[in-house]
């Protein structure tokens, strides 16, 4: 009794059909695919039975809701360009009448603030007004004292003479001086009103101003987020509309298969493409043989002695697994 041989063949035709079923998935696919090709190129020069013409028919069905979609998602394609076209023309928009309302504003703000400094100045200097008249005042009295006791003294020296006269002439200079402030002051008090009368309606002007600017920014961002918003939903209905398109292409491959294996089985190939035909013959080729290397390697292995075959396995996965952990030890150590 050989311990080892069933084993090693059993192994070797074990890893043989492992690869030989993947080569035989690989095969099928290609298989359908070829089939499926020979129905999308010959399934309109044919004539079915009821089964398959009801196959025929749902590809027409689907070619219908394609072309909808087709023309849907063009649709909404036109619709997003003239969307995104009236929002930059919006945008262009709304910066012009920006542009021109911020020119306005600030010309308003210069003006506002224009006065605002002239109503500083003059009200910096109205104090200067209340404090100068008791200062002239005060001395008007010290030069009536002073004009008095020169006047009393009885020896006057040509000195004495001159400081009466510019004592006299200052008490005399003293009320046009005091008239002319209070006309100035009066003059100052009266132009205050003014600019205080004109500084409001300059400060409601530019309030005014700020406050269209700022509901044309409003408006406009309301705007383009409506804009935005009616985009962004017909993008999304274009892309919902290609990606059923998309769907229905992909379910379109199993009425096409079915057809191809009707075109097949009955040997019809495309007028435009024959070789269609030859390339579906082919592929079953390769299919056919592969399963026969399948069924043979079976045969092979039911024909061992089933319990001599069992203790060989098992006597050469042991030997397999003690070598591993030997060589993993000798290995790691």
């Amino acid at each position: 009794m050989n311990y080892f041989a069933p084993g090693v063949r059993e192994i070797g035709r074990r890893g043989v059909r492992l690869v030989t079923t993947l080569r035989l998935q690989l095969a099928l696919r290609k298989r359908n695919e070829a089939l499926t090709e020979l129905g999308l190129l010959g399934w309109q020069q044919a004539d079915f039975d009821e089964r398959t013409q009801q196959q025929v028919d749902e590809i027409h069905d689907v070619e219908r809701v394609q072309s909808h979609l087709v023309n849907e998602a063009a649709e909404r394609g036109s619709t997003i360009r003239a969307l995104t076209s009236e929002r930059e023309a919006a945008r262009r928009t709304h910066l012009e009448q920006r542009k021109q309302v911020e020119a306005e504003l600030r010309k308003s703000v210069e003006v506002r603030e224009q006065t605002e400094r002239q109503l500083a100045a003059m009200r910096k200097k109205e104090p200067n007004f209340e404090r100068r008249i008791p200062e002239l005042d005060r001395e008007l009295r010290d030069l009536n004292k002073l004009y008095s006791e020169l006047l009393l003294m009885e020896k006057q020296t040509p000195k004495m003479r001159q400081e009466l006269i510019r004592v006299r002439e200052r008490i005399v200079a003293i009320p046009n001086e005091k008239s002319d402030l209070r006309t100035q002051h009066l003059r100052t008090a009266s132009d205050l009103r003014r600019l205080e009368e004109n500084l409001r309606p300059l400060a409601d002007a530019a309030k005014a101003v700020e406050q269209r600017l700022r509901k044309m920014d409003a408006d406009w961002e309301e705007r383009d987020a409506a804009l935005q918003a009616e985009i962004k939903t017909k993008e999304k209905e274009r892309i919902a509309a290609e990606r059923h398109f998309r769907e229905l292409e992909t379910a379109k491959n199993n009425p096409y298969l079915k057809v191809g294996e009707v075109l097949a089985g009955s040997g019809i190939a495309p007028l435009n493409q024959p070789e269609a035909l030859a390339k579906v013959r082919r592929a079953e080729t390769q299919v056919a043989q592969l399963e026969v290397a399948l069924d043979q390697s079976r045969e092979a292995t039911a024909a061992e002695e089933p319990q001599e075959l069992r203790a060989s396995l098992i006597l050469c996965i042991s030997i397999a697994v003690v070598t591993l952990l030997l060589f993993l030890l000798v290995l790691f150590h």
